[in-house]
């Protein structure tokens, strides 16, 4: 017990003490990259302000008179332009509080070479040749800009440089303005390491504080850990059992789902995705055949997910059973009326809205006549054949919901049925799956454009390439709700 002691304390002042330095640390860079932009800031900001005031003009014809060339005897310390030039620029060393000479800068034809030419100090540098990293200086000649910390023999240095162009549009040279930099971060080591010291001895002062606050929370730990223990299996136990009673829910999910053969035996080809975002599912499909050449197909999106929708779905079920078998109910929009106003009568619709209840697409398909009569709840149906794509909205209206005096009635389509015609009814998760480049929703069109890009005839591949474009599309987002999509062919 005594060395776990130990090995706990010297982890956690470790910790802390690595923690502390890591932020004195950090603090040091911080200031260091704050004070660098604003000297940056504030070199650019002279050497703009004077440019202007430099002639260009003047300066080449400077030049012309005393070429910039080494071992130059005649220095143009008495020439007038050289005088007044040379005023123009100690008057901005002086008036900024300067600590180093501003210069103009040349360079020779071939952009190699560059050599000092007026500064604010007189004429003994005029001429000489500029090497202290002579291709940063080059890289901004033209444009002008900044050079971040570099390090020559008198010490750490940012320069700011700003282009001089004659009137003709010609650059004549470039205005350099230093900065000693190296002062500053010797100021800086020395405070680092004054607040370095300072926090190790706040620290083991803190560490023995630590060890004797450790010694008595660890007395206690081992009760701690056992009460913990307990109630962490009393935790998993009750989560397998709840877990065990959703898969149990999810096998009941699946015995009202119709079989594939079922679908196989009415349908020439169909698609089924049944993706829970949990165990179990709000989204449902039901199928029942009335004879050998019509049958009714309803995809539903109830209210909610996971349990909750669970609930609503084998509600929904139920419901459509009664419709069917006991009402003999087949046309769409009765069978969606009925529906609604079972719903109602169990959650209470009035005048104030409700949010129990469930989106419905309802299909009768009839072989005889070859024809498909259409009605939805706030869902659509989609069909894709040789003349492209079609949407038939359902009515903005879910089941529950009788907001309005009487309800809105539920609309009838009818559609012919064509053996190149491909019908999808599905639930809004996958249109609300958030995904792509830019983290937005799927969207309807863009869902519709899948559903075209589809394999004209529905097979094992169908659900494949569906499922790989919606993966592909959520990357690593969560999925966000039941998704349901039911593609068929008659």
């Amino acid at each position: 017990m005594r060395k776990l002691r130990f090995q706990l304390f010297a982890i956690v002042y470790a910790g802390m003490l690595l923690l502390a330095c890591v932020l004195i640390y950090g603090q040091y860079q911080r200031s260091l990259q704050l004070s660098e932009r604003l000297v940056l800031e504030r070199l650019q900001s002279v050497a703009s302000t004077l440019a202007p005031r430099i002639n260009a003009d003047e300066l080449n014809h400077l030049h012309l008179r005393f070429p910039l060339t080494e071992g130059l005897t005649n220095l143009p310390a008495a020439d007038s332009s050289f005088i007044r030039l040379t005023e123009v620029l100690h008057e901005a060393f002086t008036s900024n509080n300067l600590k180093t000479p501003i210069y103009t800068i040349t360079t020779d034809e071939t952009g190699t070479v560059l050599r000092l030419g007026i500064s604010s100090h007189g004429a003994s540098t005029y001429g000489l040749p500029y090497e202290t990293h002579l291709q940063e200086h080059i890289a901004i000649y033209e444009s002008g800009g900044t050079i971040r910390p570099y390090e020559d023999e008198w010490g750490v240095w940012l320069t700011a440089m700003v282009p001089l162009v004659a009137s003709n549009g010609k650059q004549i040279a470039a205005l350099e303005v230093d900065f000693p930099f190296g002062d500053f971060i010797m100021y800086a080591k020395d405070d680092l390491l004054h607040n370095l010291a300072t926090a190790a001895l706040i620290f083991l002062i803190i560490g023995i504080l630590l060890y004797l606050f450790m010694r008595i929370a660890l007395n206690k730990d081992e009760e701690r850990q056992t009460q913990l223990r307990t109630a962490n299996e009393e935790v998993r136990e009750k989560k397998e059992a709840l877990e065990s009673s959703i898969r149990y829910a999810a096998r009941m999910q699946a015995i009202l789902q119709p079989a594939e053969a079922v679908f196989a035996d009415f349908f020439t080809g169909h698609l089924l995705l049944d993706l829970p975002r949990d165990t179990v599912s709000g989204d449902f499909i039901w199928f029942r055949k009335i004879d050998n050449e019509r049958a009714l197909l309803v995809v539903a999106d109830c209210t909610g997910h996971g349990v909750p929708g669970a609930f609503m779905s084998i509600m929904g079920h139920d419901l459509l059973n009664d419709a069917a078998a006991i009402e003999n109910l087949t046309a769409p929009d009765e069978i969606l009326r009925y529906v609604d106003k079972r719903v109602c009568a169990a959650f209470g619709c009035g005048g104030s809205t409700t949010t129990d209840g469930m989106d419905m697409a309802v299909c009768l398909i009839d072989k005889k006549t070859s024809t498909l009569t259409f009605a939805g709840a706030r869902r659509p149906m989609t069909i894709i054949n040789s003349d492209g794509e079609k949407l038939i909205n359902g009515t903005r209206r879910s089941i529950g919901d009788q907001t309005l005096d009487g309800g809105i009635p539920f609309e009838t389509h009818t559609v012919e049925l064509e053996p190149e015609s491909r019908f999808f009814l599905y639930s809004d998760g996958m249109q609300d799956q958030f995904g792509g480049e830019k983290e937005k929703k799927l969207g309807h069109a863009r869902l519709r454009n899948w559903f075209a890009e589809l394999p004209a005839i529905f097979g094992a591949s169908s659900k494949v390439k569906l499922t790989q474009l919606l993966h592909e599309w959520k990357g690593r987002n969560e999925q966000v709700d039941d998704i349901m999509v039911f593609g068929f062919s008659v």
